[in-house]
């Protein structure tokens, strides 16, 4: 995604409640369903989501660091 630094302003917030949403389901799934597979995905989606949030921040900064 090629968005600007104006562009990506207030976008990391979105991102790292979305990540910590799919944190929350996945622990729910791996106590209640015992789906320990759907869970570790779920926690897979959510760190990724994590890093982006972390990559979108800094560019909503204009500072990059990779």
């Amino acid at each position: 995604m090629n968005l600007t630094s104006k562009e990506s302003i207030d976008l990391d917030i979105n991102i790292y409640k979305n990540a910590l949403c799919l944190k929350k389901d996945a622990k729910l799934i791996a106590k209640t369903r015992k789906s320990y597979s759907a869970a570790t995905s779920l926690l897979i989606l959510s760190s990724e989501e994590a890093k982006q949030f972390f990559m979108v921040q800094e560019g909503s900064i204009g500072v990059f660091h990779y």
